[in-house]
């Protein structure tokens, strides 16, 4: 009789990748979305190699880490490498700490960009506000100081500068953040499309292959 033999060492480990989905929706760290409803799951474990009947066999056993990533996240780390620090995932449980707890309910960069974007907006407004009525209170005068033809030109050109300088930087950022959210959305529902036509494909290859198997092997015609 063949004799199993088992080695291990601490280096040893296997890396497994899984589609799952999210259900009602997944809160991840690290993405302009609050919910995801098809994830990427990544598991290390420790691993056993058995060798017996001349062949080898690598088995995990034990989970080291898991992490869940959503679809624009899993793309960004296969295609961004050497790149920065990393791409962001959401722990799930570690050996040490056991199980992890989602992470907390905080403004996602979505939200983020419609409240700051309107932050911006009320305080240009307040801004041109007392503008218009520090200039009126001026031009009630009957005649105008150096001070206050001064404190005129002040407005405006502070005025044109909130317009010409400030507010294409506030655009800009506005742009680039809802691209990126634009470009996760997108990727999020790809990753959905794709795994409904996998497991819509599974079930009509298992329903044929479950109907040859009870009518049995069908003749071809001549034409066919």
């Amino acid at each position: 009789m063949d004799v199993d033999h088992k080695f291990n060492h601490p280096s040893y480990a296997t890396v497994q990748f899984n589609r799952m989905s999210g259900g009602e929706g997944t809160p991840l760290f690290g993405t302009p979305l609050k919910d995801h409803y098809t994830l990427i799951s990544l598991t290390v474990r420790h691993a056993t190699r058995h060798y017996r009947l001349s062949e080898d066999r690598i088995i995990g056993e034990g989970e080291i880490v898991n992490l869940w990533m959503s679809g624009a996240q899993f793309v960004e780390l296969l295609t961004t490498m050497n790149i920065g620090t990393g791409v962001p995932a959401t722990i799930r449980f570690t050996e040490k700490e056991g199980p992890v707890d989602f992470p907390p309910d905080e403004n996602v960069e979505a939200k983020l960009i419609t409240d700051g974007f309107g932050e911006k907006l009320h305080a240009l407004d307040e801004f041109l506000l007392q503008s218009y009525a520090d200039a009126e209170k001026l031009l009630q005068k009957r005649s105008l100081s150096k001070k206050d033809r001064e404190t005129l030109l002040w407005i405006i050109g502070k005025t044109r500068q909130e317009v010409r300088s400030n507010w294409p930087f506030v655009l800009e950022q506005f742009r680039g953040a809802t691209e990126r959210v634009i470009s996760h959305a997108k990727a999020e529902v790809d990753s959905f499309i794709q795994r409904a036509i996998e497991i819509t494909g599974f079930k009509a290859l298992k329903e044929k292959n479950a109907a040859r198997l009870i009518d049995g092997p069908r003749e071809e015609s001549a034409e066919g």
